[in-house]
């Protein structure tokens, strides 16, 4: 049903009524009715502008289109449409935003072109919160410097070594290991070769570190009687030694060689840098 209007005078005049001031008032206040329903009739299209909203209506939720969830609404082409997302990303009615794995960056994917630039000389460590941190350059002739377990490295002086020798007598027969003190570079001291029968005079060096593993072996000394007779016998034969140890040295064992004579001498010296 359409809508009709009924709109009765505020007041009515008859021929040759006399016409007063109120009677004309009357008139301009008349009544209207207003009666049926909005039938066929709508708010056409993109007729409503922002200009027509109020700006503290505060529309509900509740007034706008459902949406699915993981919806969104996305302009498309200037018109509001609600678009589900797809791929790799997906969010919850709770607004939690999961990404796939697929999605991530895989393990050594990252080159050094997609780094940061930084500046010539800096270094990238890790600091105390596990996050990355860069070391700016030294100064010409400093060394890196590690300080160790819950600390940053830094740049340190080089200082001028010194170095000292520590005399010893560490006795030495067959088999005898040494203990080397610390920052020793080298062992210095010497080996007397018992000659008899037609064996040789040999004597060798294991260097080993803290946990026994061989870092290496030399051949400190050795030699063998005349044309294989016996006329070396009685005979004791002296040698020098000086032996070059890691700083990772621990301990050297020196020792006979296989069919030598027996062995006896001493350490006489470590060198020391401090």
């Amino acid at each position: 049903m359409a809508i009709s209007a009924t709109v009765t005078p505020g007041a009515t005049l008859s021929d040759g009524e006399t016409v007063t001031i109120s009677k004309l008032n009357a008139l301009g206040t008349p009544t209207v009715d207003i009666a049926g329903a909005v039938g066929s009739l709508a708010i056409t299209s993109d007729a409503i502008a922002n200009i027509h909203v109020q700006a503290a209506a505060a529309v509900q939720y509740s007034k706008l289109e459902a949406l699915s969830t993981n919806q969104l609404v996305v302009g498309n082409a200037g018109t509001p449409t609600a678009t589900t997302l797809t791929g790799d990303i997906s969010i919850s009615a709770a607004g939690l935003v999961t990404v796939s794995t697929a999605a991530t960056v895989p393990d050594n994917a990252i080159t050094l072109a997609k780094l940061e630039d930084g500046t010539q000389g800096d270094l990238l460590y890790y600091g105390a919160s596990g996050a990355p941190a860069r070391l700016g350059f030294g100064t010409n002739g400093q060394f890196l410097k590690t300080q160790g377990t819950g600390a940053n490295p830094v740049w340190a002086d080089a200082g001028t070594p010194s170095v000292t020798v520590t005399p010893d007598d560490t006795a030495i027969d067959d088999d005898t290991t040494v203990t080397i003190p610390a920052n020793t570079f080298l062992v210095i001291g010497t080996i007397r070769f018992t000659m008899s029968g037609n064996n040789g005079a040999k004597a060798e060096a294991e260097i080993l570190d803290s946990s026994d593993t061989v870092l290496d072996t030399v051949v400190l000394g050795g030699g063998n009687e005349t044309a294989g007779t016996d006329g070396g016998s009685g005979m004791t034969v002296r040698d020098s030694f000086t032996i070059g140890v890691p700083s990772n040295c621990a301990t050297v064992r020196i020792y006979k060689g296989a069919g030598s004579n027996s062995i006896v001498g001493e350490v006489t010296q470590f060198v020391k840098l401090s």
